[in-house]
């Protein structure tokens, strides 16, 4: 191989790591997806495509010759042809692709925690165990989470006890919950730091019994 050669094989490797970025949004909330390879110079955005993949087996065009072709009433491009999303959900995530005329492509990995009861229709009772479930969905093909980088907090402490983690899903354990503070908060931890956060607040189908009276 040649100098020339190696040199171009480098530049292409770097490109396609610096073409990458990852974001995270909690579920409900609105999220934007920047296609920063586009020059300031060069409106509209009809030059461009959006493209979806849930998994590497099936590529989705969301946005093509300046239309959102998919989930229209949660999908926009903005004059600056990022692609925000409204109201994000656990189906939303995955690998999105910009592809400028002309650009090399930008990927950006969306993951969207999800904070629920397990399972969902759960009755929640004080004097009964609860289980909240806390998943982070992802591209498949993206590293599995790594132990404990799921975590739980309550009044500012992580809690450590009645809480297991199967890959991106942690489940915490509450046992008779009485107390006024029903607020546990869900998160992801990578290189250090807090990626996203996601709370759930425990609505009891019973009130609390005073001494001596019935509930």
């Amino acid at each position: 191989m040649s100098l020339l050669e190696f040199l171009l094989l480098f530049v292409l490797q770097f490109q396609g790591i610096i073409g990458q970025s990852y974001l995270y949004s909690p579920h409900g909330h609105g999220v934007r997806l920047p296609c920063s390879q586009v020059p300031s110079s060069q409106p509209p955005c009809y030059l461009l495509q959006w493209l979806y993949n849930r998994n590497r087996l099936k590529t989705e065009t969301v946005f093509n010759n300046g239309k959102v072709e998919n989930r229209a009433d949660r999908l926009h491009v903005d004059p600056h042809c990022s692609l925000t999303i409204t109201n994000v959900t656990a189906q939303d995530a995955g690998s999105y692709t910009c592809r400028p005329d002309g650009q090399h492509d930008i990927t950006v990995y969306l993951s969207v925690m999800t904070v629920s009861p397990s399972p969902p229709d759960a009755v929640l009772k004080r004097d009964h165990n609860i289980t909240l479930a806390c998943s982070l969905s992802r591209y498949p093909e993206l590293r599995p989470c790594q132990q404990n980088s799921i975590r739980w907090v309550k009044e500012g402490s992580t809690l450590t006890d009645d809480v297991t983690q199967h890959n991106c899903v942690s489940n915490l354990t509450v046992r008779h919950q009485r107390d006024q503070d029903r607020k546990y908060t869900c998160q992801y931890a990578e290189d250090g730091g807090v990626k996203v956060e996601a709370s759930y607040t425990l609505e009891f189908t019973d009130r609390i019994s005073e001494p001596g009276q019935l509930s």
